[in-house]
């Protein structure tokens, strides 16, 4: 895909910019890239390092180091042209909302540890810890540092992400089971549980749960089975279209109807 047709892709998902010209925006992204070159060139030895300071530059000048823009989704940015420039760029690896998102909370819990007046040990934590450590919510900032000093107290070489992603699951709310649609979709076959909304309420609570607590295999058999579920309602809708227009025109009773029938008694 081109550089034009990329840009264009993602002006016309961010908007424009009014209050930043283009030659403000082509310098603030050409800074923005310098940083990067410089940085990012050290990425074998000191990748956490050099993504921590990328973020950092971005959440100074991309969101005015507010941090609560960042955490609260508010990803918007204020110098909107020279993030779709940096984005756009042929060279710059994060192209995804994600792994822009990650820079900038890398940054904002830096901030954080450092409000605490913790310093991370980066001879022991590497960008991987760093990044999975952002799953750990900031309400839970104790137990996060808690974290980091068994990271750095290990002695065998560097803290396996295997066994920091346990850690981290451990201090997370468990998520509420997940039902599996085509065990709800038995209550399509009775209309007057459709009627009541005991089916609906039950499968919309389900379908309404946050995706991101399913794995890809779950949101897969759910987007499957939601479409054997719409298959199976307009079928039924055809059924009670069908029942409905016999009921309408059905045929005049035949003459003589009192009389027995033949094979009838009298």
């Amino acid at each position: 895909m081109s550089e034009k047709v990329v840009e264009s892709k993602v002006l016309n998902a961010f908007g424009v910019d009014k209050g930043e010209t283009d030659p403000d925006a082509d310098k603030l992204a050409a800074e923005t890239m310098a940083l990067f070159y410089d940085e990012y060139a050290k990425v074998d030895e000191q990748l956490a390092m050099a993504k921590l300071a990328i973020g950092k530059h971005m959440l100074k000048e991309f969101f005015d180091n507010e941090p609560k823009r960042v955490e609260e989704g508010k990803f918007s940015p204020y110098k909107d042209k020279s993030w779709q420039k940096v984005r756009i760029h042929a060279d710059w690896p994060w192209k995804s909302e994600t792994a822009m998102r990650n820079l900038l909370r890398l940054a904002v819990q830096d901030r954080y540890l450092s409000e605490q007046e913790y310093v991370v040990d980066y001879t022991k934590v590497n960008a991987t810890h760093l990044t999975l450590l952002l799953r750990v919510p900031e309400k839970k900032l104790d137990e996060k540092i808690k974290l980091l000093d068994k990271i750095k107290s290990y002695d065998k070489g560097v803290y396996p992400t295997a066994q920091l992603n346990q850690d981290i699951k451990a201090l997370l709310p468990k998520p509420a089971k997940w039902t599996r649609p085509s065990e709800l979709l038995k209550d399509i076959s009775t209309i007057k549980n459709i009627f009541e909304q005991k089916f609906t309420e039950t499968f919309l609570k389900t379908v309404n749960q946050d995706v991101d607590e399913l794995s890809p295999k779950q949101k897969n058999t759910l987007t499957t089975e939601i479409d054997d579920a719409i298959e199976q309602f307009k079928k039924a809708i055809a059924d009670l279209n069908t029942a409905k227009k016999a009921l309408r025109y059905k045929k005049p009773k035949p003459k003589h109807e009192d009389k027995p029938q033949p094979g009838m008694a009298a």
